[in-house]
């Protein structure tokens, strides 16, 4: 047998070297995984009220990488954070309750996003209260100091809360400026289509008629949670005074107060009732009770005492009672006079 000769060798060893360091740069490489995405846009919305007695629950979910496939655990339950698991490794982004939850309870729960390589992400936790047929469906007295518990504030300088002021305890402080929409709006959403009525006791107390403008009001908001100004009034009913500073209103009307009222009608408008055909001036300086009562046909009527101050002629839309703020706001800068809440609800 021919021995391999010297130069064939080492070309062998070369090349075996060679194969060797090809392998070692040039290493198979797996692309890396990722978590799936993180649970969002729930429905029903967070916070919302007025569910119904056997909801459907739903959510955006999904997984970056393609091809992976994406299961989900539903934790639901009545305290926060939820801790019965009521659903594991469905493929759906969906939930159907087929029996009914608890009238006027709050449900809490959370989805945990699965792939099949074991990544998980966590998704935040959701609220929601359940149909209450009749009673309140939001209520706040101000006994709590901290106003932002149940509230968010909007304009400058935020609300405050008012310990005791002319017979009443527990008070909630527009503390306005002159200038408009400051106050504040729930953190709960109402969500009804049958109507309803919102309630509150509040006090104009006017103590210098040559200041501008001081107002107590309430509502419900056109918009959702509203970052500015053009979502805050889906209905709204106050009563303002005006006083001699008030530049733009008419000389002929300063020194008085008026009752201001409007709606974000069905055909995308604003339905107002003119300022000066309703005084207020008997009013002033006492504890009055503002009443916005949306009806089944969604005429809307308002009331100071129960004295009926106007009937809508349109109809209010209908995503004012789809998932809205309660609002509470005008101006309590001092200047004019301060305005005061001593309690709010909304019922059917």
């Amino acid at each position: 047998m021919k021995k391999p000769n010297f130069l064939h060798t080492v070309f062998l060893g070369l090349a075996f070297v060679l194969f060797l360091h090809s392998c070692s740069s040039n290493p198979i490489t797996q692309k890396a995984n990722n978590a799936p995405y993180i649970p969002s846009n729930p429905n029903p919305l967070d916070s919302a009220t007025d569910v119904s007695m056997t909801p459907t629950l739903t959510w955006n979910g999904g997984d970056p990488d393609a091809g992976d496939t994406t299961k989900y655990d539903l934790y639901f339950d009545i305290v926060n954070p939820p801790e019965v698991l009521k659903s594991s490794n469905q493929l759906l982004s969906s939930f159907t309750f087929t029996t009914q939850l608890d009238s006027n309870r709050t449900y809490y729960w959370r989805i945990n996003a699965k792939d099949i390589k074991g990544a998980v992400s966590t998704g935040p936790i959701w609220r929601f209260t359940m149909a209450n047929q009749s009673g309140n469906i939001f209520f706040d007295g101000f006994d709590n100091p901290n106003l932002t518990e149940n509230w968010i504030f909007y304009g400058y300088p935020s609300p405050v809360w008012v310990s005791s002021i002319f017979g009443k305890n527990g008070i909630f402080d527009n503390n306005g400026d002159p200038n408009p929409y400051s106050g504040a709006y729930s953190k709960q959403l109402i969500n009804t289509s049958s109507g309803l009525t919102i309630e509150a006791e509040v006090y104009l107390e006017v103590s210098n008629i040559d200041g501008c403008w001081v107002e107590p009001s309430i509502g419900i908001t056109k918009d959702a949670n509203p970052s500015n100004s053009n979502g805050y009034r889906g209905a709204f009913l106050s009563f303002a005074f005006e006083g001699g500073m008030c530049w733009m209103t008419p000389p002929a009307l300063q020194g008085h107060s008026y009752f201001r009222i409007e709606i974000f009608a069905e055909d995308n408008t604003i339905l107002s009732y003119p300022l000066s055909t309703l005084n207020a001036d008997i009013y002033n300086n006492g504890w009055h009770i503002l009443k916005i009562m949306i009806q089944s046909d969604r005429y809307v009527k308002f009331y100071a005492d129960n004295n009926l101050l106007w009937t809508t002629t349109k109809k209010i839309h209908p995503s004012v009672l789809s998932g809205r703020n309660i609002i509470l706001g005008g101006c309590s800068s001092g200047i004019a006079g301060k305005a005061y809440h001593n309690w709010i609800k909304v019922t059917y």
